[in-house]
């Protein structure tokens, strides 16, 4: 009887070890999963701010590009027409009528105030990035807060859970040394035997030195 009690016992540290193991490992991750995301935060906000630059530097490249051709078409109709009055040529398949050359200066005016604006919200990127930056980063820290309080409290709630398995461990320790003084030569040796084994319960040594200095022979 005594013998199958101690065996409930083993079992139950055996049992209440692993699960000890595995919500420690969970600890360390969440842990490096925190870790993680605060230096994420800390990166977050240099990389907005070059893919905004990069954002503005590619506005202008684009309108630089387009003001370039509305130049060169414009020039190409100028030639077109010099040429029409020097040579007297009746017509012109490729000659665009002057309403539509209008509307080409007026867009590429449009083009050139859309460029200086955007050269100097490059200059100032600084102080216009600051609302978008905030913005985003505002929401963004929020994001991985939330996930940051949910990780801690479960990180929390897993020692809490732990220190209550350590008192179940504590418990069958006791109840085997003290049964330890009750058990025959026979079943103390199987008992050291199963100790022996428990390699996952990190006090089995102890276990055993206290399970055999309470053998009474």
């Amino acid at each position: 009887m005594i013998f199958d009690i101690c065996l409930v016992e083993l079992n139950r540290i055996r049992k209440t070890s692993i699960n000890m193991t595995n919500i420690s490992k969970s600890i360390q991750y969440k842990k490096i999963v925190i870790s993680e995301e605060k230096e994420n935060i800390k990166k977050l906000q240099q990389k907005v701010i070059n893919n905004y630059r990069s954002d503005l530097q590619c506005k202008i490249l684009s309108y630089k590009t387009e003001i370039m051709a509305i130049q060169n078409e414009l020039l190409l109709q100028s030639c077109i027409r010099i040429q029409r009055r020097v040579r007297a040529y009746s017509r012109r398949d490729d000659l665009v009528s002057l309403d539509e050359i209008k509307g080409y200066r007026k867009y590429m005016i449009h083009l050139k105030e859309e460029l200086i604006n955007t050269r100097l919200e490059l200059l100032l990127y600084s102080d216009d990035l600051l609302s978008f930056k905030n913005d985003y980063l505002t929401n963004h820290i929020q994001y991985i807060n939330d996930i940051l309080l949910k990780t801690e409290k479960s990180v929390l709630d897993f020692q809490k859970h732990n220190y209550s398995l350590n008192k179940i461990i504590d418990s069958s320790y006791t109840l085997l040394c003290k049964l330890a003084a009750k058990m025959t030569i026979s079943d103390v040796m199987k008992i050291q035997g199963q100790i022996k084994k428990l390699t996952g319960f990190p006090r089995y040594k102890e276990l055993l030195n206290d399970f055999t200095e309470n053998i009474k022979i």
